[in-house]
């Protein structure tokens, strides 16, 4: 991606965040915090409406963490493109490593749901990752280029977001080098280029690998790497203030 382009700090709220709360943390970003870094906030859809207006006004992106890929229907408790972007939402998670293991999503429905969310004019920030087992053994490229290749079949290269998360590194103790960070976000790079052409140079990569305060310098630096999606340090305003005072 081009580097002059705002650094990408997305986090990730899960399930947490009232309304209230979600609020009172939007409420207390300084602007000064949103105009240094490109800040995407993925609430949970219930928030998105509460938080779209002060974010809007202080230049801060929001998305959903996930959707379905039909417009409407009889989909009980899933929510569509139509209704994110109603509710405010210009982005959306899809693909995350706990939707994987926890819910079963497959790359089939990930592909399906990045082709609904382009279709309705949301950008997807698509998540890719491997196991431990995957990583130890050495098919963590053929796991990546699987997950790439077969999510993004007839998907174009913007909009769209790629998100590296090592499952094995999240919530482990067990951080990935900054090595093989650098090695692995050029490998997803070079299968990028090969799918897309040379717009797959364009596609912002972020590492999602427990970016936290301490390691956020040094991950920042790596050529690949234009962004983070975070956890729990993103749950905090000071911690998220923490960070993007180590990016570029």
């Amino acid at each position: 991606m081009q580097k002059n382009k705002k650094f990408i700090v997305a986090p990730n709220w899960k399930m947490y965040m009232t309304n209230t709360q979600a609020q009172e943390f939007v409420h207390s970003i300084d602007q000064s915090l949103a105009n240094k870094a490109e800040l995407m906030l993925f609430a949970p859809a219930t928030a998105i409406c509460a938080i779209a207006e002060e974010t809007r006004r202080k230049g801060i992106i929001v998305g959903a963490q996930n959707m379905y890929w039909e417009e409407e229907g009889a989909y009980t408790g899933e929510i569509s493109a139509p209704m994110i972007k109603d509710a405010g939402g210009t982005h959306v998670i899809v693909g995350h490593s706990k939707r994987r293991t926890l819910f079963g999503e497959t790359d089939v429905e990930v592909n399906l749901k990045v082709r609904a969310a382009q279709r309705h004019g949301l950008t997807p920030l698509v998540c890719i990752g491997e196991e431990m087992e995957e990583r130890t053994s050495g098919a963590y490229h053929k796991v990546l280029t699987q997950q790439i290749v077969a999510g993004l079949i007839g998907v174009r290269a913007e909009p769209l977001i790629i998100a590296y998360e090592p499952v094995w590194a999240i919530g482990s103790g067990q951080a990935a080098t900054v090595e093989q960070v650098r090695e692995t976000m050029g490998w997803i790079r070079r299968v990028l280029v090969e799918q897309f052409g040379g717009a797959g140079c364009n596609i912002p990569l972020l590492y999602g690998g427990s970016a936290k305060p301490e390691n956020a310098a040094e991950l920042a630096a790596i050529d690949s790497v234009d962004g983070f999606l975070i956890g729990r340090a993103g749950l905090k305003v000071d911690s998220l203030k923490a960070i993007i005072d180590q990016v570029p």
